[in-house]
């Protein structure tokens, strides 16, 4: 197989940028009866960037997950419970499976490194100091960091499925490498945000568009836990194009926020139900459109509480959640 390196991020590479589009809408100016071209100057922006079987990313990223519920009465925190995730990583992705649109099947990960940890505040280095303090147990955090595993990963049915190749993963590293809004975003978030923020026509810098209202109301059912009746909206940008080394991107920011009810299994009577989510996103995608996206970085955040009755108790039970992730291509080989 023939192997080109494209360096994207940090590393400098040689890639010659191309944008083309066709399908140009045409109006005609009535004062002067020229046809007036309504997308002169734009640039058609392609989320979704179809794969090849063997292509090979080298890819480092973070992801952060935490949880936190309170419940109060009478003035009182009488419990609190919280749930906490955190995975730095430095990976390379092979694909292994691709279908006949480019999008990817079963992905080859081989792990350069891993350092996870479910622990309240973790200490690493790169995902800023702090102290470790554990709020939802006498148990010990489990932190760990590895390197050298090899396994494929790919989703049945919605589901991850990961067969080890070498190597073994803690229970930490594999709820974090196989979270579906976690460092496997190519077997299944990648496509959504394509559909949830891509835009229909070519964009000026600094144009923006609705995003998919249906598509958003899916997402933060399904990552913010949000429950109808709900408001939905969202926005993106085209920001504009920058450089990343010596390769062009055009760079999309986009925004959702949502206000509904939080779902809940519940019998007992309840008085308020609030939960709001947002979702913030930025990507940068190289005007060669055969190179997949540079960098995503999305943050899913969501706040809100539940009043219900508790014996003859208002119990006012208080909740927060957060998401982040943030991935970077360094190499690609195809």
């Amino acid at each position: 197989m023939r192997s080109v390196v494209a360096k994207v991020a940090w590393v400098v590479g040689s890639v010659q940028a191309s944008a083309c589009g066709s399908g140009v809408n045409v109006e005609s100016d009535s004062a002067l009866d020229v046809p007036v071209d309504m997308h002169r100057g734009a640039t058609p922006i392609a989320i979704h960037r179809p794969l090849k079987a063997g292509m090979r990313l080298h890819v480092q990223g973070v992801l952060r997950k935490h949880r936190r519920i309170t419940a109060v009465a009478n003035g009182f925190v009488v419990n609190q419970h919280t749930n906490h995730l955190q995975l730095s990583y430095d990976l390379d992705k092979t694909m292994l499976d691709v279908d006949a649109a480019g999008n990817v099947k079963r992905v080859r990960y081989q792990v350069g490194f891993v350092e996870s940890t479910d622990a309240d505040a973790p200490p690493f280095a790169a995902l800023s100091q702090g102290q470790v303090a554990r709020l939802r147990g006498s148990s010990s955090a489990q932190t760990s960091s590895s390197g050298g595993q090899i396994f494929d990963f790919e989703r049945i049915g919605g589901q991850p499925k990961v067969a080890m190749v070498s190597g073994t993963l803690t229970p930490v590293e594999h709820v974090a490498l196989t979270d579906p809004f976690g460092p496997g975003y190519e077997l299944w978030f990648e496509g959504e945000l394509a559909q949830l923020f891509g835009p229909k026509d070519p964009q000026r810098e600094g144009g923006e568009w609705d995003i998919d209202a249906e598509r958003a109301r899916q997402l933060l059912v399904v990552a913010g836990e949000l429950s109808p009746p709900m408001t939905v909206s969202g926005r993106a940008t085209f920001v504009g194009i920058e450089k990343v080394g010596e390769l062009k991107v055009q760079r999309v920011e986009a925004w959702v926020k949502g206000e509904g009810g939080l779902q809940i299994q519940e019998k007992k009577k309840i008085h308020a139900n609030i939960n709001r989510v947002e979702v913030r996103y930025v990507g940068l995608f190289p005007l060669d459109a055969s190179l997949p996206p540079v960098e995503h970085d999305w943050q899913f955040k969501a706040k809100g509480h539940v009043v219900m009755e508790i014996s003859d108790v208002l119990g006012d039970v208080q909740f927060e959640s957060r998401l982040e992730h943030q991935s970077r291509i360094l190499e690609v080989h195809r």
